[in-house]
């Protein structure tokens, strides 16, 4: 459970937007500006979530390498630009434009990884299942499924792996000759548990009539005045950004030649600015709200004032309805 998070805490249909938003943009807009404030904000958000132990830990052992070998890969098949560095034996060449454009698709790899460690925490099963329930549901349920697969699957290897140390039956614990038995083992019993944990699932979900036409459910989510007005804001921010793109005022080229415009003084616009405000709000967007909430609390903290202008996450309840509103949120939460 994310504690203290406004936006992870806000309607599903405003995380849903708003990831669509930010890895969208750093999937097809490659200006480097962008990129590194993208970057920046999301692996600050997943510190924020996660802990700044387990980012670090991914970006340094899987995300950095994975970066460098785009970066090294890009210049060795692709050979356009006009500024070549080496010529090879073959008659192409390495350039300049070929090793920026590599390190510009690592950057935005880099940026979807970031972003996706905080969709996994904040769009959560019952988000998907509740935005995509009705519409599509054994999509949803799918989707739901896989995203918690894999949390299950890390878990249940730790336990198999227990499990046969227990027994002085691990890959470490036997010779070297009957280690990849010993792996065999481990991941015959992975396959029989994941599929018999996917029949187990699919059953006590057709018990439950899911997918039926005439099935009802009940949400926890409404969308009050504040979720509109972030919507409307993600969607304005975002319509900007696009627009500032599309005219070529936040512009990136790396073929033939390198050309990046929207930063520097000698092309800036009042539509470039607009953009480049526009994506530094939008991805710093959910700290932003984190920061309010906080100041907000502790505001309120040194004021002794009433409830009111607490978050909805922070309130007391005070009356009956209130008090079965805020036991049914908490115990969808946990």
């Amino acid at each position: 459970m994310i504690q203290r998070d406004s936006f992870a805490h806000s309607h599903p249909l405003v995380n849903a937007l708003y990831y669509v938003a930010v890895v969208g943009i750093a999937t097809f807009c490659l200006h480097p500006v962008i990129l590194i404030m993208s970057y920046l904000a999301a692996m600050t958000y997943a510190a924020s979530l996660r802990g700044w132990r387990h980012v670090l830990r991914l970006n340094l052992t899987f995300v950095i390498p994975g970066m460098l070998i785009v970066a090294v890969l890009n210049p060795t098949f692709n050979h356009y630009g006009v500024t070549p560095l080496v010529v090879l034996n073959d008659g192409n060449s390495i350039t300049v434009e070929a090793i920026v454009y590599g390190v510009i698709l690592a950057l935005s790899l880099a940026v979807v990884i970031n972003w996706f460690v905080s969709i996994n925490l904040v769009m959560t099963r019952d988000k998907f299942v509740y935005l995509f329930g009705r519409i599509l549901p054994v999509g949803s349920l799918v989707l739901a499924m896989v995203f918690r697969f894999v949390p299950l699957f890390q878990r249940q290897f730790r336990t198999i792996r227990h499990g046969q140390q227990s027994l002085g039956r691990a890959p470490r614990q036997v010779r070297l000759w009957r280690r990849p038995h010993a792996w065999v083992t481990i991941w015959s019993i992975m396959l029989t548990w994941a599929l018999e944990n996917a029949i187990t699932t699919a059953d006590s979900m057709k018990a439950r009539g899911y997918g039926q036409h005439h099935r009802t459910s009940f949400a926890i989510y409404r969308m009050r005045t504040r979720e509109w007005l972030l919507v409307g804001l993600i969607l304005l921010l975002t319509v900007l950004l696009v627009v500032s793109i599309s005219t070529h005022q936040l512009m990136a080229q790396y073929n033939p030649t390198i050309m990046v415009t929207g930063f520097a003084s000698a092309h800036l616009t009042p539509l470039s600015m607009l953009g480049l405000v526009a994506a530094t709000v939008l991805v710093w967007l959910p700290l932003i709200l984190r920061l309010f909430a906080a100041w907000r609390w502790r505001k309120v903290g040194h004021a002794g004032t009433a409830h009111a202008t607490l978050p909805d996450y922070f309130r007391v309840p005070t009356t009956d309805s209130q008090r079965k509103y805020h036991t049914t949120q908490e115990g969808a939460r946990l």
